[in-house]
């Protein structure tokens, strides 16, 4: 899938869309007393081309936490870049730096690196992962779009 189809205006959408869910999340008590969680989104390929690869910095809920989870999401979203991988409970313990938090929760698919604290870290990793399929169909719907009006592909 190419990049040029990852932007900042398609990734703030699919945010918007899934803050619903979130905050439903929220009010159900599925999430017990945790009541805000912080996102982010980058784009692999600018990280690894050294470019702006931030595309979202998203509070959703309410929190007097917000700052700590604001610093442990973007730990972890640094260990996904860093590692190319999903930073989940399987491979916390492999690629954590002396400096990294240990809570997991963070999707690598394709070039889309989603990360997450607010919630319990399975329920961080969770909503990473549907972030990151919608963000990644959201990204194959424009790709077809273009191939339906335009003749020729991006370069």
């Amino acid at each position: 899938m190419p990049t040029a189809f990852l932007t900042q205006e398609l990734v703030e959408d699919t945010i918007d869309e899934m803050v619903p869910i979130i905050q439903e999340m929220i009010a159900d008590g599925t999430t017990e007393d945790r009541s805000g969680l912080q996102i982010y989104v980058a784009d692999l390929a600018e990280y690894l081309g050294a470019g702006n690869s931030k595309l979202a910095n998203r509070f959703v809920g309410s929190s007097n936490r917000a700052a700590i989870f604001d610093r442990v999401a973007q730990s972890k979203l640094d260990i996904s870049l860093r590692s190319v991988a999903s930073y989940s409970y399987d491979v916390r313990l492999c690629v954590r730096e002396t400096e990294d938090t240990r809570y997991y929760g963070s999707v690598v698919l394709g070039n889309i690196v989603v990360a997450a604290s607010g919630f319990q870290a399975y329920y961080d990793e969770m909503v990473c992962g549907m972030l990151a399929y919608k963000i990644q169909a959201k990204m194959k719907e424009a790709a077809h779009q273009f191939e339906e009006t335009e003749e020729t592909w991006l370069p």
